[in-house]
């Protein structure tokens, strides 16, 4: 996954040395954060000696100063150069079909956006300088015009490491990218149920017995007999990893509670939708 970054948020140009240091720091923390959950690079039409700190001073400028030089692999390793990938060419197509834009009114600016437009098309967040309020903005709403047709378009926008933590931020990382369902290593005989002395007994051992063999199933338990809507195999199932299971086809509707190898949402989804295929 990559980032791509809104050049538009050089703007305002810092008015000191100090400025640019607190720009930067953000940033590059900002920055470490995004690779720790997968990003690859940071897309930028500019090159780092073309992005401004100051009127004087651009970010190649700033990593040459000793005390910033320590930053200096790392940022020319995360940023790539162009704003698209010249080796996808759908992409170029969708950029040459419209015109992108962002506008606002409050702060005066009409302006092509590359970056924004970027991640518009990719799907993906832009990277902005924080240290302006509007930078610093969950979403950036862009408009594009194709044909003479209008619409408007919102990018998800990070201006910080504390970002990465929103619950925005955290849903399009769940559900980017391919599907990966973890399986777990221990072996089917060796995977624990503890079904309680009651009517269903019979019945939710003989589903822990089946359920032992998918690779997605870590552990079990029996639950109280499941109440309210109880007419689907799967009750509800959890970001942790949990599924409720409801025996449909008994009288009183006992209820299983399985520890599957899911680690969000998306994942748990999946599996449960795969339990009750196989196993309903």
């Amino acid at each position: 996954m990559e980032l791509h970054f809104n050049e538009l948020s050089e703007n305002p140009i810092g008015e000191s040395i100090e400025i640019a240091d607190e720009k930067m720091q953000r940033f590059i923390k900002m920055a470490k954060a995004a690779l720790n959950i997968g990003v690859t690079k940071i897309r930028s039409e500019n090159t780092l000696d073309k992005i401004k700190l100051t009127e004087e001073l651009s970010v190649q400028e700033w990593l040459f100063k000793p005390e910033n030089k320590s930053n200096m692999d790392f940022l020319y390793g995360l940023f790539i150069h162009p704003f698209l990938d010249i080796e996808n060419q759908e992409s170029f197509e969708k950029y040459d079909r419209a015109t992108y834009t962002f506008d606002n009114e409050e702060h005066n600016i009409n302006a092509e956006c590359l970056g924004l437009a970027a991640a518009y098309i990719y799907e993906q967040p832009s990277a902005s300088f924080s240290g302006f309020k509007l930078w610093e903005s969950n979403s950036l709403e862009i408009s594009i015009t194709i044909d003479g047709e209008f619409e408007k378009g919102n990018v998800l926008n990070i201006s910080s490491d504390e970002r990465f933590d929103e619950a925005d931020i955290q849903q399009f990382l769940e559900n980017y990218g391919d599907l990966n369902l973890p399986e777990t290593a221990i072996e089917p005989l060796r995977k624990k149920y503890h079904i309680a002395p009651h009517h269903g007994e019979k019945e939710l051992t003989e589903l822990c017995k089946k359920l032992i063999h998918s690779p997605y199933v870590v552990e079990m338990r029996s639950m109280e007999w499941c109440k309210g809507k109880c007419n689907n195999f799967i009750k509800r199932f959890h970001k942790n990893g949990v599924i409720e299971i409801v025996l449909i086809d008994t009288v009183r509707k006992y209820g299983l509670w399985v520890q599957s190898t899911g680690t969000n949402f998306r994942q748990t989804k999946a599996i449960s939708e795969l339990l009750e295929e196989r196993y309903c």
